[in-house]
């Protein structure tokens, strides 16, 4: 079925005295030019919309990621036991935040070298060296060269 939706415009004026008379403009639109039109407003303002929710998404998950890094780091700077320092809460809320902390936490650990390092291998499931040697400077700069 296709049919025209017919518009009148008038335009609208305020503190003109009565006496003065206008054209209208009569517009005519199809179903589909109106559909189509209605469909790409949509979609243009649901991408913009989604583009305004991933920034204030990554925003937001930096903003926690500090937090929670900043709790840690405060819980466990004293401590020397691994065991303790990955059992922490906000380290595991760091480890809940899944791949998308592992940005945050290359950032991180490219300016700050620690034990946050850790959390790239449990997060990704996997170590950045065979050696066991190797320090948490080392495993932090392995990790930042992997990433870039």
């Amino acid at each position: 079925m296709n049919f025209n939706k017919s518009y009148k415009m008038v335009p609208i004026l305020i503190g003109l005295s009565t006496n003065y008379s206008f054209a209208t403009t009569e517009l005519l639109f199809s179903e589909s030019q109106i559909i189509k039109d209605n469909y790409f407003n949509a979609a243009k303002d649901t991408i913009e919309a989604q583009n305004a929710l991933n920034f204030t998404s990554l925003k937001f998950q930096k903003y926690k990621f500090e937090e929670f890094y900043k709790e840690w780091n405060n819980n466990t700077m004293c401590l020397s036991n691994p065991k303790m320092i990955i059992e922490d809460n906000n380290f595991q809320k760091i480890l809940h935040m899944g791949e998308e902390a592992i940005p945050l936490i290359i950032e991180k650990i490219k300016s700050e070298p620690s034990q946050l390092v850790w959390a790239l291998n449990i997060i990704t499931n996997k170590k950045i060296s065979k050696k066991s040697s190797t320090t948490i400077s080392e495993a932090c700069k392995l990790w930042v060269k992997y990433y870039r």
